[in-house]
Parts: C-alpha cells; sequence; structure tokens
C-alpha cells in the first residue's frame, strides 16, 4: 500500500502545473508556516 501512495504522490500531474502532489504539499505547508 505504502508503494502506490508514494509513486501516487510523486507523480507528475498536469492539472498541478506539472508538479507532484508531494510537491504541492510541502509548498503549501511552508507556506502556512510564516
Amino acid at each position: 500500500m505504502k508503494e502506490i501512495c508514494d509513486r501516487l504522490n510523486n507523480a507528475l500531474r498536469k492539472c498541478l502545473e506539472w508538479k507532484t502532489p508531494a510537491e504541492v504539499f510541502r509548498y503549501k505547508i511552508m507556506e502556512e508556516m510564516r
């Protein structure tokens, strides 16, 4: 199950402007901490 989640969270997405969900999540967390 973890492998599937890792694969999905690290796959580039056109709807995220060719970023991965993990990248977008980290960016949003960092924004909230400022």
